[in-house]
């Protein structure tokens, strides 16, 4: 184990080789800071508190090593802060928490109830409230999706002609197909192929009469077209005598005919399916009720 002496021998020599190789690269080391060569780096010695980095320049003037673009955060920059902070110059001090019409945190703010002086979650809107309650044409058009804005609400009464053309209808009318050729004026029943067929009273399951054909011409089977649910049907249905006006039409045990008078035999089914308006004119309103006729 080397003696005392030996050991301040190796620490003399090592201090003189720390001084030489300081020497060599020309470091000079103070209490605020140190120099190496013509650089000096250093803290502010009049300014206490400052932890700031300062560089000498050759023409004896000072740069701020922690300002904007030489690392670390600027300090010339606008920060939130809760509380201020002497090494920020532009710092605004916003308290701990949320102020004002905000509550919560700052991680998590939330708004108040009531703000701008009033409780708008809870306040019940309508027209009347909004200061402009006008729309354009445009606008309109827009909300309708291009259809006639002008005439929105003006929605004309529709009326049925209790006196139509010769063969034609005036009412409700709907498309079906038919499982079957149906002529013009002729009754029918919806069949369980979702199809039509003409109707007739010698059966319960077929005397369900549903529409009348008002197709010109006729639908062919298997074809669609039109027919009238519920109206006024002109044809030649032969309601010859003057009295047969005002009469009930009933639903014939003839396939897709109707007669003033109800069926009679047994089993057929009485279903009334209009009234006589003229000598070629149907009142058409089927019943879905028909009386079964037994002996």
């Amino acid at each position: 184990m080397p003696g005392i002496e030996e050991l301040q021998n190796q620490i003399e020599e090592l201090r003189v080789r720390v001084a030489a190789l300081a020497k060599g690269v020309g470091l000079q080391i103070g209490s605020k800071g140190f120099r190496i060569g013509k650089l000096r780096l250093f803290q502010h010695p009049a300014a206490a508190g400052d932890d700031r980095l300062y560089q000498e320049e050759p023409d004896g003037t000072t740069t701020d090593l922690t300002a904007a673009g030489t690392g670390g955060a600027p300090a010339n920059a606008d920060y939130l802060v809760g509380t201020a902070n002497p090494n920020l110059s532009n710092e605004i001090a916003v308290g701990a928490s949320p102020g004002g019409e905000l509550s919560g945190t700052w991680a998590s703010p939330t708004v108040e109830g009531t703000h701008s002086g009033s409780a708008h979650h809870a306040e019940s809107h309508n027209v009347a409230s909004h200061n402009d309650t006008t729309a354009t044409g445009t606008e309109l058009e827009t909300l309708t999706d291009g259809s006639n804005a002008d005439a929105l609400h003006a929605h004309a009464a529709t009326a049925f002609d209790s006196t139509p053309a010769n063969d034609t209808a005036s009412g409700v009318t709907c498309e079906f197909q038919a499982g079957e050729q149906a002529d013009y004026g002729e009754v029918v029943y919806m069949a369980s192929d979702k199809m039509v067929n003409l109707c007739d009273a010698d059966a319960e399951a077929t005397s369900r009469c549903i529409a009348i054909c008002a197709e010109s011409g006729n639908v062919a089977n298997e074809a669609t077209g039109t027919f009238l649910l519920h109206g006024f049907i002109e044809h030649e249905f032969n309601f010859t005598d003057p009295d047969d006006i005002g009469k009930k039409v009933f639903l014939s045990v003839t396939e897709g005919a109707v007669s003033v008078t109800a069926p009679s035999a047994t089993d057929d089914c009485i279903v009334v399916i209009g009234i006589v308006m003229a000598a070629d004119c149907l009142y058409f309103d089927p019943s879905v009720q028909a009386i079964v006729k037994h002996k």
